[in-house]
């Protein structure tokens, strides 16, 4: 399943870019507004023993550490 949220940058791809391309693969594939929201919306889904990756651009990474920091 990939989730795809917008990194905050003026730049990011639209998030349903993405869910177009995992379409073509029978790929699940769920958008949100935000990486944060992204993040919010894996641990909702995901099971106890799965893990959750995040990948994207130093945007994306700066986006999901800031909201670890909020989180701890």
């Amino acid at each position: 399943m990939i989730i795809a949220g917008k990194p905050n940058h003026n730049l990011a791809c639209d998030p349903q870019l993405i869910c177009d391309e995992a379409q073509k693969y029978n790929i699940k594939c769920i958008t949100t507004p935000t990486i944060p929201d992204a993040m919010e919306e894996a641990k909702k889904v995901a099971a106890k023993d799965d893990v959750i990756f995040i990948t994207g651009s130093l945007v994306t990474a700066g986006d999901a550490l800031k909201h670890f920091g909020a989180m701890l």
